[in-house]
């Protein structure tokens, strides 16, 4: 397939978001528990960015090293010229303005699952599906991106992606491939901020030959040699329950153990590194259908056990838990709850969480909630609404 770099103009319709601020003083602590509900502290209202002729989806957000500084890589599509691209869109005033979607890729057939990641320079990395695997890297200072690299080819079917960068910032990359069978195989690869010299590709996932694709993948590193892997699979014999598997190297992603670790059936996961070295994990678990509770999980020893599971919420529908920790060492996290998305946190590493807070339910639909921190503990969220058509959805809760 031909895939074309290009950009296309479009106008924007921007609301500036209004932060609600509660004149008496006091209860500002940005580290407390009740950081939503405390009087100088709240998410901004909505602020919708949408463009003419354009639907997007799957989008994922990331910060740069510059404060304020954002970034938007999501799926796109042209109505008007039955298009799809990848487009990219920035911000250098905490999304106060965005602007107009760049398109890294397009294409005549569907380009999806974009992830992206960005090291302490400013090196921005972008991965995405279009019939093989692509991956991109912009330099800092600069505007071009260099040409897409293909990562992933042949005749399997690669799936999904997604992108870490670690503190030494080394890029770690996983991605899923099914072969004519229908097998799956969960690869793993890590490079230099060069982007150039990756290492040989290792199937993570090998005794799951027998499952369907890896999706919802979550890469964490600490950076001293840890590195761990998450994912959903359904096995083909039981197609109707997922579930979550992880799987760690200690040599900085050279080898990987020979067996992963279950964790019930569960639809979706996140991961993340603490302060202390430890190992968070959140899955969406269901142990009646249709009901989805978020379960807080914690690895002490990287990644050999876990502690017995804390549910953060009961049984509900909910799903697709997102997780970031702070430079202050909280937890923060939100999911999707039907047509909600929700936020809660921890102060004190997970041993207690905050009372839920709706953050947005306005809208007929959300889908794809997705956060990043900034260096200040600032939390910005990203989501899809389908509401008036396909728009970006974008809050903030700012920790002054």
């Amino acid at each position: 397939m031909q895939l074309e770099s290009g950009s296309r103009s479009a106008s924007v319709d921007i609301v500036i978001p209004v932060k609600i601020v509660n004149p008496e003083p006091g209860g500002g602590d940005s580290n407390s528990i009740d950081f939503i509900l405390s009087e100088n502290h709240t998410f901004t209202s909505v602020q919708s960015i949408q463009f003419d002729s354009m639907a997007f989806s799957a989008p994922v957000l990331a910060t740069g090293p510059e404060m304020g500084e954002l970034h938007i890589v999501c799926e796109n599509y042209y109505s008007n010229s039955d298009i799809y691209a990848i487009s990219y869109l920035h911000s250098s005033d905490e999304g106060a303005t965005w602007s107009n979607p760049i398109n890294l890729v397009e294409s005549e057939q569907k380009c999806s699952y974009p992830a992206i990641a960005i090291d302490s320079a400013g090196n921005i990395y972008v991965s995405f599906f279009a019939d093989q695997l692509y991956f991109l890297h912009r330099k800092p200072g600069e505007s071009l991106w260099q040409t897409p690299m293909v990562l992933a080819s042949g005749s399997s079917t690669a799936i999904e992606s997604t992108l870490h960068v670690d503190p030494n910032d080394r890029i770690h990359i996983t991605w899923s491939e099914t072969d004519n069978s229908g097998n799956l195989s969960l690869y793993y690869a890590s490079s230099g901020a060069d982007s150039n010299q990756w290492t040989q590709p290792i199937n993570i996932a090998a005794g799951k030959a027998n499952y369907s694709s890896a999706y919802n993948q979550s890469i964490a590193s600490d950076g001293n040699s840890h590195v761990y892997a998450a994912w959903t699979s359904w096995p083909k014999w039981a197609s109707r329950y997922g579930y979550t598997y992880t799987n760690y190297s200690h040599d900085g992603g050279l080898s990987w153990q020979s067996s992963d670790k279950t964790f019930n059936v569960s639809s979706s996961l996140a991961i993340a590194i603490d302060s202390e070295g430890s190992l968070c994990l959140l899955a969406s678990q269901s142990y009646l259908p249709f009901q989805n509770k978020i379960v807080f999980y914690k690895s002490k020893n990287y990644g050999a056990s876990y502690s017995l599971p804390i549910n953060i919420t009961e049984y509900s529908s909910d799903r697709e838990p997102r997780i970031k920790i702070d430079s202050r060492s909280n937890y923060n996290v939100i999911f999707r709850r039907q047509n909600q998305l929700l936020f809660t946190r921890s102060t004190n590493l997970g041993q207690d969480w905050s009372p839920l807070h709706t953050v947005s339910s306005n809208f007929s639909s959300i889908q794809n909630g997705e956060m990043a921190v900034d260096r200040e503990g600032n939390i910005y969220l990203i989501y899809l609404s389908t509401t008036g058509g396909n728009t970006l959805r974008f809050q903030k809760s700012r920790t002054e």
